[in-house]
């Protein structure tokens, strides 16, 4: 074989490699144009984002979402723990303390938290004088003995829901 001979072999060679070259170079290019269409579908024109950038900031965005839900965890598990101890059941009692004075100007109104630790507020109205009485409830055991007016008040604050101002 002669040395042109080579050489035109080498070429033919080197044309077919080229061919398949330049081919695979075409189906590579139109696969990646796919792909930019794709990208183009989910993301929408968002200029020169690519989606990578855009896979990082949705992890990033997820990441401050999974932090900021862990926070409201914490602050909503603290704020059951302050409402269970606030006096949010109310119970009223209207009453008569004495016979020679009408229209129930007596009270004894009962405050409890939902431990039925409280407080339990009477006022006693008389023509002459009018007096208060305080009493401390623990789980709802009273630290001086209750007066039937104050112990309905009691169960009225223990079977009510928590007290609520509710917007209109």
């Amino acid at each position: 074989m002669s040395a042109v001979r080579i050489a035109e072999l080498v070429a033919i060679v080197a044309l077919v490699v080229a061919g398949g070259a330049g081919l695979g170079l075409a189906l590579v290019f139109r696969k990646l144009q796919r792909y930019q269409r794709s990208q183009h579908v989910i993301m929408g024109s968002r200029g020169t984002v690519d989606i990578i950038e855009h896979v990082s900031t949705l992890d990033e965005k997820l990441t401050n979402v999974r932090l900021a839900l862990e926070d409201l965890t914490l602050a909503a598990r603290d704020h059951d723990v302050r409402i269970d101890s606030t006096l949010s059941r109310v119970g009223i009692v209207r009453f008569d303390a004495y016979q020679d004075l009408g229209g129930r100007q007596s009270t004894a109104v009962a405050f409890l938290n939902s431990r039925a630790d409280g407080v339990v507020i009477t006022t006693v109205v008389s023509r002459d004088f009018a007096r208060m009485y305080v009493k401390l409830l623990r789980e709802g055991t009273p630290d001086i003995p209750l007066a039937p007016e104050e112990t309905e008040a009691v169960e009225q604050a223990r079977g009510s829901g928590p007290f609520t101002i509710r917007p209109r």
